[in-house]
């Protein structure tokens, strides 16, 4: 298999996005598949038309900020509080239907839960981007997913000059190297010298092991946490595995022989991210599954000395392990729209900056 680290990721990915249909791919991704060349370098750009049902946030703004809160609003602790919410999220609703959110292009989109860019990006001009895609969508924002200070300096300070709009999005967890002397990381490395849990390569021959994969990716990620996450399909991560653009092992338990676990880590030569992570949650918790898991893309972005987002969650278990917190922004160019949408734009912005960014800060999230 190629390694996960080609400079060719974007190009490879492209022809694989472009020879299905997304929800061919990921069954609650609905948009289409365009892309640009710019200096040599392959840009792949999602349109999505309109606010669809049960659409998936990768692609949809409206998902990210309607789907998700009223998935998470039970959570609030009074009754009287999530009457408020509810009540507010249907008005904030009908704003952003009428703004038309979800009529965007999103650049660089590789349909993760976290992008990443690669060098190019450094010295790309935002103003040829903006001239290339407004041309071939006029009516359509403009936006670029997963940018934060660590990873994306030159990039944000680009886009902040040609007067794109930052959007806060979430709190993520990045992992300079693997410090071996944290007890917690101690303790998990002598996870993997178990002889009874192996990491195993999949046949790439069949489809049954990623059918396995995906069962145990959407036991946590859907499950567990949300079903407004991506639900990938098994062919596709087989063809992404094929194409040695992701690298997937399943964690087997040998004493009841049978899969347990499944990683699955993309990248450049700059920077991993680990989409997929999943394991059963019928088993004990004294199996350790999901830090066998963890410390196993830990290690496997030391071994390359490649940084390592870690995407959100579980935020005091990242931390104990080295994670640093960085602020994650979406950023949106809309001049070219009309005066309305340009408003609602705006005015998500300072609510993210001047609201929701404390609250990421303040509790940690």
């Amino acid at each position: 298999m190629a390694d996960v680290t080609s400079r060719s990721f974007a190009a490879r990915l492209s022809a694989v996005l472009t020879a299905d249909t997304s929800t061919a791919l990921m069954k609650n991704v609905h948009t289409n598949i365009d892309h640009y060349t710019l200096e040599g370098e392959t840009i792949i750009a999602t349109i999505t038309d309109t606010v669809l049902e049960h659409n998936c946030y990768v692609v949809s703004p409206y998902a990210l900020i309607i789907s998700y809160a009223k998935v998470e609003v039970h959570k609030v602790p009074t009754r009287l509080l999530r009457f408020i919410l509810r009540g507010a999220m249907e008005v904030f609703s009908f704003v952003l239907y009428q703004a038309k959110i979800d009529t965007i292009q999103i650049l660089n989109n590789y349909l993760l839960s976290t992008n990443f860019y690669s060098t190019a990006w450094r010295t790309f001009s935002s103003a040829v981007l903006v001239q290339l895609a407004t041309k071939r969508y006029p009516h359509h924002a403009l936006a670029l997913r997963s940018l934060n200070q660590t990873q994306n300096k030159e990039c944000i300070a680009e886009l902040s000059r040609a007067k794109w709009l930052p959007v806060v999005t979430r709190q993520v967890y990045i992992f300079r190297d693997l410090n071996r002397t944290r007890r917690d990381i101690k303790r998990d490395l002598a996870l993997l010298k178990s002889p009874r849990f192996v990491f195993v390569e999949p046949n790439t021959e069949t489809l049954d092991d990623f059918m396995v994969a995906e069962q145990l990716y959407e036991q946590l990620y859907l499950k567990k946490y949300s079903e407004e996450n991506i639900q990938y399909r098994a062919v596709y991560m087989q063809k992404l595995s094929t194409e040695g653009l992701l690298h997937l092992r399943l964690l087997r338990d040998t004493e009841r022989n049978r899969y347990v676990g499944v990683v699955g880590i993309v990248g450049d030569e700059e920077t991993l991210t680990a989409p997929i992570v999943g394991y059963d949650l019928e088993c004990p918790s004294s199996d350790a599954l999901y830090r066998r898991c963890i410390i196993y893309i830990l290690q496997y972005a030391d071994t390359r000395q490649t940084l390592l987002n870690l995407s959100s969650g579980a935020p005091d278990f990242k931390r104990n392990r080295g994670a640093v917190p960085e602020i994650e922004y979406m950023f949106v160019y809309v001049q070219h729209l009309s005066f309305f949408r340009r408003v609602v734009w705006y005015g998500l912005s300072k609510i993210s900056l001047w609201v929701y960014l404390p609250v990421l800060q303040k509790y940690k999230l």
